[in-house]
């Protein structure tokens, strides 16, 4: 005879929001006679989630949607619509997920994150916008506030044109989030030249 506790301990956690997982292909999701999007599982997640062909990435989407198949997987990005009290649709989403890992992987170690090479590609009045060349964030931009150019509380004019654009700089990572509209924010400090030339 099964305990209550035993039970208890084989009933499998849901998923939560925001959360980045690997999904598996189920079913198709039709609706009309048209390919829609797809159902995806999770190991070890007792709830299912509809990855609908407008949240998915690439260029042609509905091709690639056709090409999948049962058991494929995806890296997805969970999102939760509480319906009413006591329940809630599932949905996943594979845009911004490379920017949720990014934040995990920059929570977890900091250090990585640190000394990264970067090029000046912009200076405006409110600080520098430094595209990184190397660590995980590489290809993004980070920005280099006016407020992280201050000397003794203070900062000076010149700051702003001791670099220009194409410089070649070393800076530490600050801060990296996703603001409402799912943009990748990513602020840098500690600023400095590095030798050599923009190619």
């Amino acid at each position: 005879m099964t305990t209550t506790s035993e039970t208890t301990a084989n009933v499998l956690p849901g998923v939560t929001a925001n959360e980045c997982l690997l999904g598996y292909i189920v079913k198709p999701f039709i609706k009309d006679d048209k390919l829609l999007g797809a159902i995806l599982s999770f190991d070890g997640r007792s709830e299912t989630a509809l990855l609908h062909i407008r949240q998915m990435t690439g260029e042609k989407p509905a091709e690639r949607l056709a090409e999948l198949g049962v058991g494929d997987s995806l890296m997805v990005r969970i999102m939760i619509q509480q319906d009413v009290p006591g329940r809630r649709a599932v949905w996943a989403t594979e845009k911004g997920v490379e920017h949720s890992l990014l934040i995990e992987m920059f929570d977890a170690d900091k250090e990585k994150f640190h000394g990264i090479e970067g090029r000046i590609n912009g200076i405006t009045d409110f600080g520098l916008f430094i595209e990184l060349l190397d660590s995980p964030a590489k290809g993004h931009r980070g920005l280099l506030r006016h407020g992280s150019m201050s000397q003794n509380g203070r900062v000076k004019l010149g700051s702003f044109v001791t670099f220009k654009p194409g410089d070649l700089v070393q800076c530490d990572m600050a801060e990296i989030r996703v603001d409402d509209s799912n943009k990748l924010l990513m602020r840098v400090e500690n600023v400095c030249p590095r030798s050599g030339t923009a190619a």
